[in-house]
């Protein structure tokens, strides 16, 4: 069997084969998501069930929200530590965040060039404060999901008025730092 490409004019080549409906489609598309929703060998669909409710229920986070806290709880002390290992301890308004290049970024510390040193020489740290941002990242979101669910189920229109930068594609993502306040590494966005 040779295959020749159409020329411009020419119509499909025949065949005794008829064509698909597009209820042939639908019922393709069916049996296909039926065979998906059905249990594997591990007891779990391929794929979910598409939720009836209009508002579907919260994912749990509450193991989520635990870790997260354990994990920035010891990364305040790991930051803690460098700073005490260079001798020093961080002023009131130092902040330390990723860089684009990821690495950690020191800034408002008046004892900056040393500890920066030590942070750049600690790619360890650098990880880990690159998993804790994606956790608490994380726990922000889900927090602001929450929230906007359950406005938008008592007042839509109040819901989009005050949740709106949710919808906005071309936001840009809030940054996480880490701020030295009275001796403690607080954790925020900005």
């Amino acid at each position: 069997m040779s295959i020749r490409p159409l020329l411009p004019g020419q119509g499909l080549p025949q065949t005794d084969q008829p064509r698909a409906s597009s209820s042939d489609a639908q019922g393709w598309q069916q049996a296909l998501l039926g065979a998906l929703q059905r249990p594997t060998a591990t007891g779990t669909p391929l794929a979910p069930r598409p939720s009836t409710s209009p508002v579907s229920a919260p994912v749990p986070v509450d193991g989520v929200r635990e870790q997260a806290a354990a994990k920035l709880a010891a990364l305040q002390q790991a930051i803690g530590n460098v700073f005490q290992q260079q001798g020093v301890a961080a002023s009131d308004g130092a902040r330390l965040q990723l860089g684009a290049d990821g690495r950690l970024q020191l800034s408002g510390a008046q004892e900056g060039d040393a500890v920066q040193q030590a942070l750049d020489a600690d790619s360890a740290l650098q990880q880990q404060f690159a998993d804790v941002a994606s956790g608490q990242a994380f726990m922000r979101a889900a927090d602001e999901t929450a929230a906007f669910q359950r406005a938008y189920a008592a007042n839509p229109k109040v819901a989009v008025a005050q949740y709106g930068h949710l919808l906005n594609a071309n936001r840009p993502e809030p940054v996480f730092q880490l701020h030295a306040q009275a001796g403690q590494w607080q954790a925020r966005f900005i």
